[in-house]
């Protein structure tokens, strides 16, 4: 996934559904991840922000709201920007029953 991001050129990206636990920083060769997820029980949900490394200088603050919500604080040359990253809960289909078709 990272030489993804280099390939496009993506300063920052947001990841959803990273299912690990807890609430973290972690320093990787080339960027930083800020992730948010459940503190115990079922590894579900989770968001995170990915920056490249030398981006790691500009973050003023990273919030873990919950699993599903994180925010990232940016200093940039004129103003300060805020990201936030959203998982947006999705309506559980209810199985539909089938007839059981009978051929002649």
């Amino acid at each position: 996934m990272l030489s993804q991001l280099k390939e496009y050129r993506l300063t920052i990206t947001t990841l959803q559904e990273t299912r690990w636990p807890g609430k973290d920083t972690l320093d990787m060769k080339s960027h930083t991840l800020f992730y948010s997820g459940k503190e115990k029980g079922v590894r579900e949900f989770g968001v995170a922000f990915v920056a490249e490394r030398n981006m790691k200088w500009n973050v003023l603050d990273f919030k873990a709201v919950d699993e599903r919500i994180c925010v990232l604080r940016i200093k940039t040359r004129f103003q300060n920007i805020s990201l936030i990253n959203v998982q947006a809960p999705t309506e559980e289909r209810k199985s539909r029953k089938r007839k059981p078709s009978i051929r002649k």
